[in-house]
């Protein structure tokens, strides 16, 4: 029986502080993460909740030994359940748009009030 796997890119926000384990505390702020839950049967498992965090991130929040560290995706799922992380759904890609598409949005915004400012100046021959 093949399992079926749901991956969504969400938004995790800290309202404090988080130790996320001994010593590694991730800072109050707004991450992208990802949300991943499996088809089990007719109903899908309760979602797990993870954020990728660089080698620089890590370090900066007290990870010692990192040298080797290229990135970790860290579980934060306990954290969202405990209210400690609020998750929110967003990041979706963009539709599709096609090059006459974007050629046209691209001169409205440019011929959109107050977008250009005066940068010719007239002169009047002497």
């Amino acid at each position: 029986m093949r399992q079926e796997v749901e991956t969504r890119t969400v938004i995790l926000t800290a309202a404090d502080p988080v130790e996320l384990e001994l010593g590694i505390i991730m800072p109050a702020g707004r991450y992208r993460g990802a949300s991943k839950r499996m088809l089990n049967g007719l109903s899908w498992t309760a979602p797990d909740y993870s954020i990728k965090f660089s080698r620089q991130k890590l370090v900066a929040m007290g990870m010692k030994d990192a040298e080797h560290v290229v990135s970790i995706d860290w579980t934060v799922t306990k954290f969202v359940r405990d209210g400690k992380i609020v998750v929110r759904l967003g990041l979706r890609r963009p539709p599709f748009r096609s090059a006459l598409n974007a050629g046209r949005e691209k001169a409205r915004r440019l011929t959109r009030p107050g977008f250009l400012r005066t940068t010719f100046r007239r002169t009047e021959p002497k």
